[in-house]
Formats: C-alpha cells, sequence, structure tokens
C-alpha cells in the first residue's frame, strides 16, 4: 500500500495552495479589434486618391486612420502589460505547476489495482474510488487552466510582436498621408476668396496688439462679410459642431494653466501632424504668426462671429477663403520622436477661442463636449 499513500500524499500536495484566479483578458481582442480598423482606415486613405473631393475624404480618412492608430498602440500597451502579469502569475505558479505535474504521474502510477483495493475493505475502496474521481477532476480543472494561460501567453506574444511591425508601418503611411494633403491642400485654388482685409490694415493690428484679445477686438472693428451661412445658422448648430482637431479637452474657459493664466478658451490635446480643420463653412480673416501663440487662424463662420485657432504648425488657408466646414486649415507640428509607448500621443496642444463682436464667449457651447 505504500504506492497508495504517495498518491494520496501527492495529491494533497497538489490541492494544497488553490489555482491563482484566471479570466479571460481582453487585450487579445482589443489588439485584433485595432488591426481591422487600422485596415479600414487604410483603405479609405487608398480610395481617397479617387474621391471627387479628394482633400475632404483625405482629411477624413486621416482621422480615421490616427484612430485606428491610437486605438492599436492601446491596445499594444494592454498587451504588454497583460503580458507581463501572465508571465509573473506563472512564474509565480511555477512551484505549484511541479506539483501538480507530481500528482498527475502518481495518479498514472497508482495504477488500476489501486483503485480495486484498498486495505479498510470495499467500502474503503468505494471511498477511494471517489477520491480519486474528485481529485483527478480537480487536478483536470487546473491542468485546464494552465493549459489556457500558456495558450494565451503564446497568442499575446505573437499579438505584441505583430502589433510592433504594424505600428511602424502604419506611423509611416500616416506621414506619407499627411504629405498628400498637404500638398494638395497648399495647391488648392477652387475655394471663393473674399476681399475682407487689407494685409497693411492687419500688418497694423499685428504690430499695435500685445495680446490675442486686443488683436481679436481690432480685427472684429475691420469690416467684415459673413460666409453664405447666417448667425441664425450658426446659433442653430450650438453644441453640435465638431472640434478643431481630435482630441481631449486639457484647460476648460477660466482654468488657470501652469503658469496660473487664464483663458476664455479652451486648450486641446492633440496628436502630432493632425490636421486641423474648419469645424464650420466660414471665411479665412487672418492667418500667421501672432506673438507667443505661434501660428494663429481667425475664422469668421457667420458676421459678428469669430473663431481663434492658435497653436497650428503648417497652414493651408489664405485670408479671404471661404473654407467649406471640414475643410483642412493646417497641421499639428510633427514630432513623432515624443510618441511613447506608454500613451504619451497628445503632444501638442491648440487653443480654440470663440468671439461675438469684442466679447470672448465660451466655446464649449458651440461644439460637442463633455467635461467629466
Amino acid at each position: 500500500m505504500t504506492r497508495w499513500k504517495a498518491f494520496v500524499a501527492a495529491c494533497a500536495l497538489a490541492l494544497a495552495t488553490p489555482a491563482t484566479g484566471w479570466s479571460q483578458s481582453t487585450a487579445a481582442e482589443a489588439a485584433r479589434a485595432a488591426s481591422a480598423q487600422l485596415e479600414r482606415a487604410t483603405l479609405a486613405l487608398a480610395g481617397a486618391t479617387e474621391a471627387e473631393d479628394r482633400i475632404s475624404a483625405q482629411t477624413e480618412a486621416i482621422r480615421a486612420f490616427e484612430n485606428g492608430l491610437s486605438a492599436l498602440r492601446d491596445a499594444h500597451r494592454r498587451t504588454l502589460q497583460r503580458t507581463a502579469a501572465l508571465e509573473q502569475e506563472l512564474e509565480a505558479r511555477s512551484e505549484e505547476m511541479s506539483r501538480l505535474l507530481s500528482a498527475l504521474q502518481a495518479v498514472e502510477g497508482a495504477g488500476f489495482e489501486v483503485r480495486l483495493l484498498h486495505p479498510s475493505g470495499p467500502l474503503g475502496t468505494a471511498r477511494a474510488s471517489m477520491l480519486m474521481g474528485s481529485v483527478a477532476q480537480e487536478l483536470q480543472v487546473q491542468a485546464d487552466r494552465l493549459r489556457a494561460d500558456l495558450d494565451e501567453l503564446a497568442t499575446l506574444r505573437a499579438l505584441r510582436d505583430g502589433a510592433e511591425a504594424e505600428i511602424s508601418t502604419a506611423r509611416n503611411s500616416l506621414k506619407h498621408a499627411r504629405s498628400a494633403l498637404a500638398q494638395a491642400a497648399e495647391q488648392r485654388t477652387d475655394l471663393p476668396r473674399r476681399i475682407v482685409d487689407t494685409p497693411e490694415s492687419l500688418a497694423v493690428l499685428v504690430a499695435g496688439s500685445e495680446t490675442l484679445a486686443m488683436f481679436a477686438d481690432g480685427l472684429a472693428e475691420l469690416p467684415g462679410q459673413e460666409t453664405n451661412s447666417t448667425a441664425t445658422d450658426f446659433d442653430a448648430l450650438r453644441g453640435k459642431l465638431a472640434l478643431p482637431v481630435v482630441g481631449p479637452v486639457l484647460l476648460w474657459p477660466g482654468e488657470p494653466n501652469a503658469a496660473g493664466v487664464t483663458r476664455p478658451g479652451v486648450l486641446i490635446a492633440a496628436r502630432p501632424g493632425s490636421p486641423v480643420t474648419a469645424p464650420f463653412q466660414a471665411t479665412a480673416r487672418f492667418v500667421g504668426p501672432l506673438l507667443d501663440y505661434g501660428n494663429v487662424i481667425i475664422l469668421e463662420p457667420a458676421a459678428g462671429y469669430l473663431l481663434v485657432l492658435a497653436g497650428v504648425d503648417r497652414v493651408f488657408a489664405e485670408v479671404g477663403q471661404v473654407l467649406p466646414q471640414g475643410a483642412p486649415v493646417g497641421l499639428m507640428a510633427t514630432n513623432e520622436s515624443t510618441v511613447t509607448e506608454n500613451g504619451g500621443e497628445y503632444t501638442q496642444t491648440l487653443y480654440v477661442e470663440s468671439r461675438r463682436g469684442q466679447n470672448a464667449v465660451d466655446p464649449t457651447g458651440w461644439f460637442a463636449l463633455n467635461k467629466e
């Protein structure tokens, strides 16, 4: 009966430490979904060159591509986190797995005669058979858990390697797409133009302005010319307009920045190289560098209204152009080297301010935003 005692001892040892809780990770599913989203965006980007309004199609395709790449980066981070956690968990369970293998070997080595014979007689034999069935079932559950963990780990490692290669390829594709958009936008000649402000009057305003508010007030005093849309049409879109650039809001109106300065507009985090678009059909009233804001684009969506976009790196719009809704007016600065694997992809900022006459108004009233 020495083999029987060895068998029971091995089973007890294997079951002494409960298996670590295991649950199906969503990292693999997220990575696959992101890859599919990126594939659809790639097809849209390829088809944009054949579209009737190529610039508009390219802009939408680039935004879809950026979202797909962002989702892939997020899935890649989650995959790395899940892989590390799973490897750590399996390492911690190495002793437990050794006991499990020993117990399984003991079950196999116990032989058929163990199930027929027990020193206490038929009743003991029946009890021993029931015990063996229960132990074998629990051992099988733990073996299945281990097998599932190892299978998931192999899948995650493959997805990790594939995602890294796919991210590199996608970034290169996106870089070329932005260059193509910039070239197409700069060569565009089909936009209608209006005579709004002379270069001389704008130069005087820039030279005499000490703040963005002073410049906007002076611009509002110059004779403007509304677009085909009326102020009533513009007012009707309160809360429905898309932001000029895709990204989270960093600062809301009246919130102080790191220097303690408060402004009436919103500061939006943006991805490097993201297209900046006109939220509504508008006339470009000013385009160019202003004070310490970098390149500033001021749009007039309706008579008496101005929309200020500050912090654009590369500008496409020209003073007097009538820009359709969604038209690209510029690109954010491109510094892909700062995009890190820990999620730091929103490395640019765009300041957005709305004005009615000579008064700043809360821009969040027009844009579809959720302040949490």
